[in-house]
């Protein structure tokens, strides 16, 4: 947050910090969750964001210190939240037992997480790292995209600190946001009722073109986050449509010869990314084009996210190796 990494000391103070905010306000779970469960962890999250503010002796100033102080209770406490949200959830909308655990300040944010929603509390050293690598991949996917950019407009007014982070939380939801989450996974879903053999290339790759042409699904196509086999674009080293992506050699960079290309994601990323000739102020009108390469390069472990990363304006301006 100050923009160099913490000296051990300075880390293990910042997480005792986070651990005396981490507890919720008094009666905070049963009036604010209880007693209004939604069926969306992330609807819940918003308004007990925004509830927060009336628990708040200094909820209005906008310096800098009093935005820090607002910015780690909210960090601290929202692992809570949902946790106890997803648990009312269960019991109110699931008919499934509920199990609220409270908090413990020792413990790191994936294990607070792991911990408050499991009927136990039980979990393992992998569980919590792997939950912790998954959380730092998601907060520094962040600083441009829609939620970010959302509170950006919100704070420019002015406003409070619980109401800019409400509303991007509001923005998260959207299926076109961190929303896409839960439609891919139902998408998955849909997947598993429709392909019956898994083994087979050529049908996974029929169903995964049914998707793509709306022929199978929700009739949406899949998120942009996700792949980028939803632009329309053409290039002359490289023409990408909705069935595919295709390079000057002719060779289908989503559907392979035998059907569907386990590393199509990274085919992509780098057939966007080593198109020649391509024109600066084509590129400035095509930013998403250079976030996608990012959003793949990233997915798909390949070169192009060092490459291009601190190009200065968000320039593609070399081929990456």
């Amino acid at each position: 947050m100050c923009g160099k990494l913490p000296s051990r000391r300075q880390l293990a103070e910042f997480q005792h910090t986070i651990g005396l905010e981490r507890a919720l306000p008094d009666n905070f779970t049963e009036d604010m969750i209880m007693r209004a469960p939604s069926r969306d962890i992330m609807n819940k999250l918003a308004s007990a964001t925004l509830a927060l503010y009336s628990y708040d002796a200094n909820p209005d100033e906008t310096t800098v210190e009093n935005i820090m102080r607002q910015g780690i209770s909210l960090m601290a406490k929202f692992p809570v939240i949902i946790s106890h949200a997803y648990q009312a959830k269960r019991r109110y909308f699931d008919n499934d037992s509920m199990f609220l655990h409270v908090p413990d300040p020792n413990r790191s944010t994936a294990e607070n997480i792991l911990h408050l929603i499991r009927p136990t509390g039980e979990f393992n050293d992998d569980e919590a790292k792997l939950l912790d690598r998954c959380l730092i991949l998601h907060a520094e996917h962040g600083g441009g995209n829609n939620s970010s950019f959302t509170v950006r407009v919100t704070s420019s007014s002015g406003t409070d600190t619980y109401s800019a982070i409400a509303a991007a939380v509001s923005s998260l939801k959207g299926p076109r946001h961190g929303g896409a989450n839960l439609r891919v996974v139902k998408q998955f879903e849909e997947m598993k009722e429709n392909i019956h053999n898994w083994k087979d290339e050529t049908e996974v790759g029929n169903y995964l073109r049914k998707i793509l042409n709306k022929e199978a699904g929700d009739g949406s196509r899949p998120d942009l986050r996700h792949g980028s086999c939803n632009l329309h674009l053409e290039r002359p080293a490289c023409r990408c449509t909705e069935k595919g992506c295709s390079s000057a050699g002719g060779k289908d960079r989503l559907f392979g010869r035998d059907g569907f290309d386990r590393a199509g994601r990274k085919a992509d990323a780098g057939c966007l990314c080593r198109n020649q000739g391509q024109r600066q102020a084509d590129v400035r009108k095509r930013r998403y084009v250079f976030r996608l390469c990012l959003q793949n390069a990233r997915t798909a472990q390949v070169a192009v996210y060092a490459a291009v990363r601190y190009r200065a304006y968000r320039r593609l301006d070399g081929t990456p190796t």
